[in-house]
């Protein structure tokens, strides 16, 4: 587990004061259901680029905060550290989607399976305004952390 002291490294933006926030599970039958699959596309088009070496250039889905760590730069770093740890991406499955009190964030969560881990969470955050607001690749936890 020594290799997941890293992982925060990987994660393409921080949230601020994240760690005082608590959170809700939404009922599955009150999520967006257009949002998570915009969700689920995203990351898996994203991890699936950088097993290829592909770094595409941030789009207007990201939050203004987002879009300096999504450089191809950024990414390309945060490839090759994830890489190292995880290996290459496989795929992702949806789990459960929270909110953060006070609300501030939408969390999907996704367990992802890369090549040298069959169970990570791959988290995409997004604002109130449906923005993408963050997107991290974590150890797997039952409940949010």
């Amino acid at each position: 587990m020594t290799r997941f002291v890293r992982w925060t490294a990987i994660a393409a933006i921080a949230i601020a004061g994240c760690s005082q926030m608590k959170y809700e599970k939404i009922p599955d039958v009150h999520v967006d259901q257009a949002q998570r699959v915009a969700a689920e596309a995203w990351a898996a088009q994203t991890l699936t680029s950088w097993a290829q070496d592909r770094y595409p250039p941030p789009g207007n889905e990201l939050s203004e905060a987002m879009k300096p760590g999504q450089s191809g730069a950024r990414q390309k770093e945060a490839d090759k550290q994830l890489e190292s740890i995880v290996g290459d991406f496989k795929s992702v499955a949806y789990f459960e989607t929270v909110k953060s009190d006070p609300a501030r964030f939408v969390i999907y969560r996704f367990k992802g399976a890369f090549t040298k881990e069959d169970v990570v969470e791959v988290r995409m955050v997004y604002d109130l305004a449906g923005k993408i607001d963050g997107f991290w690749i974590k150890p797997w936890l039952n409940s949010m952390q």
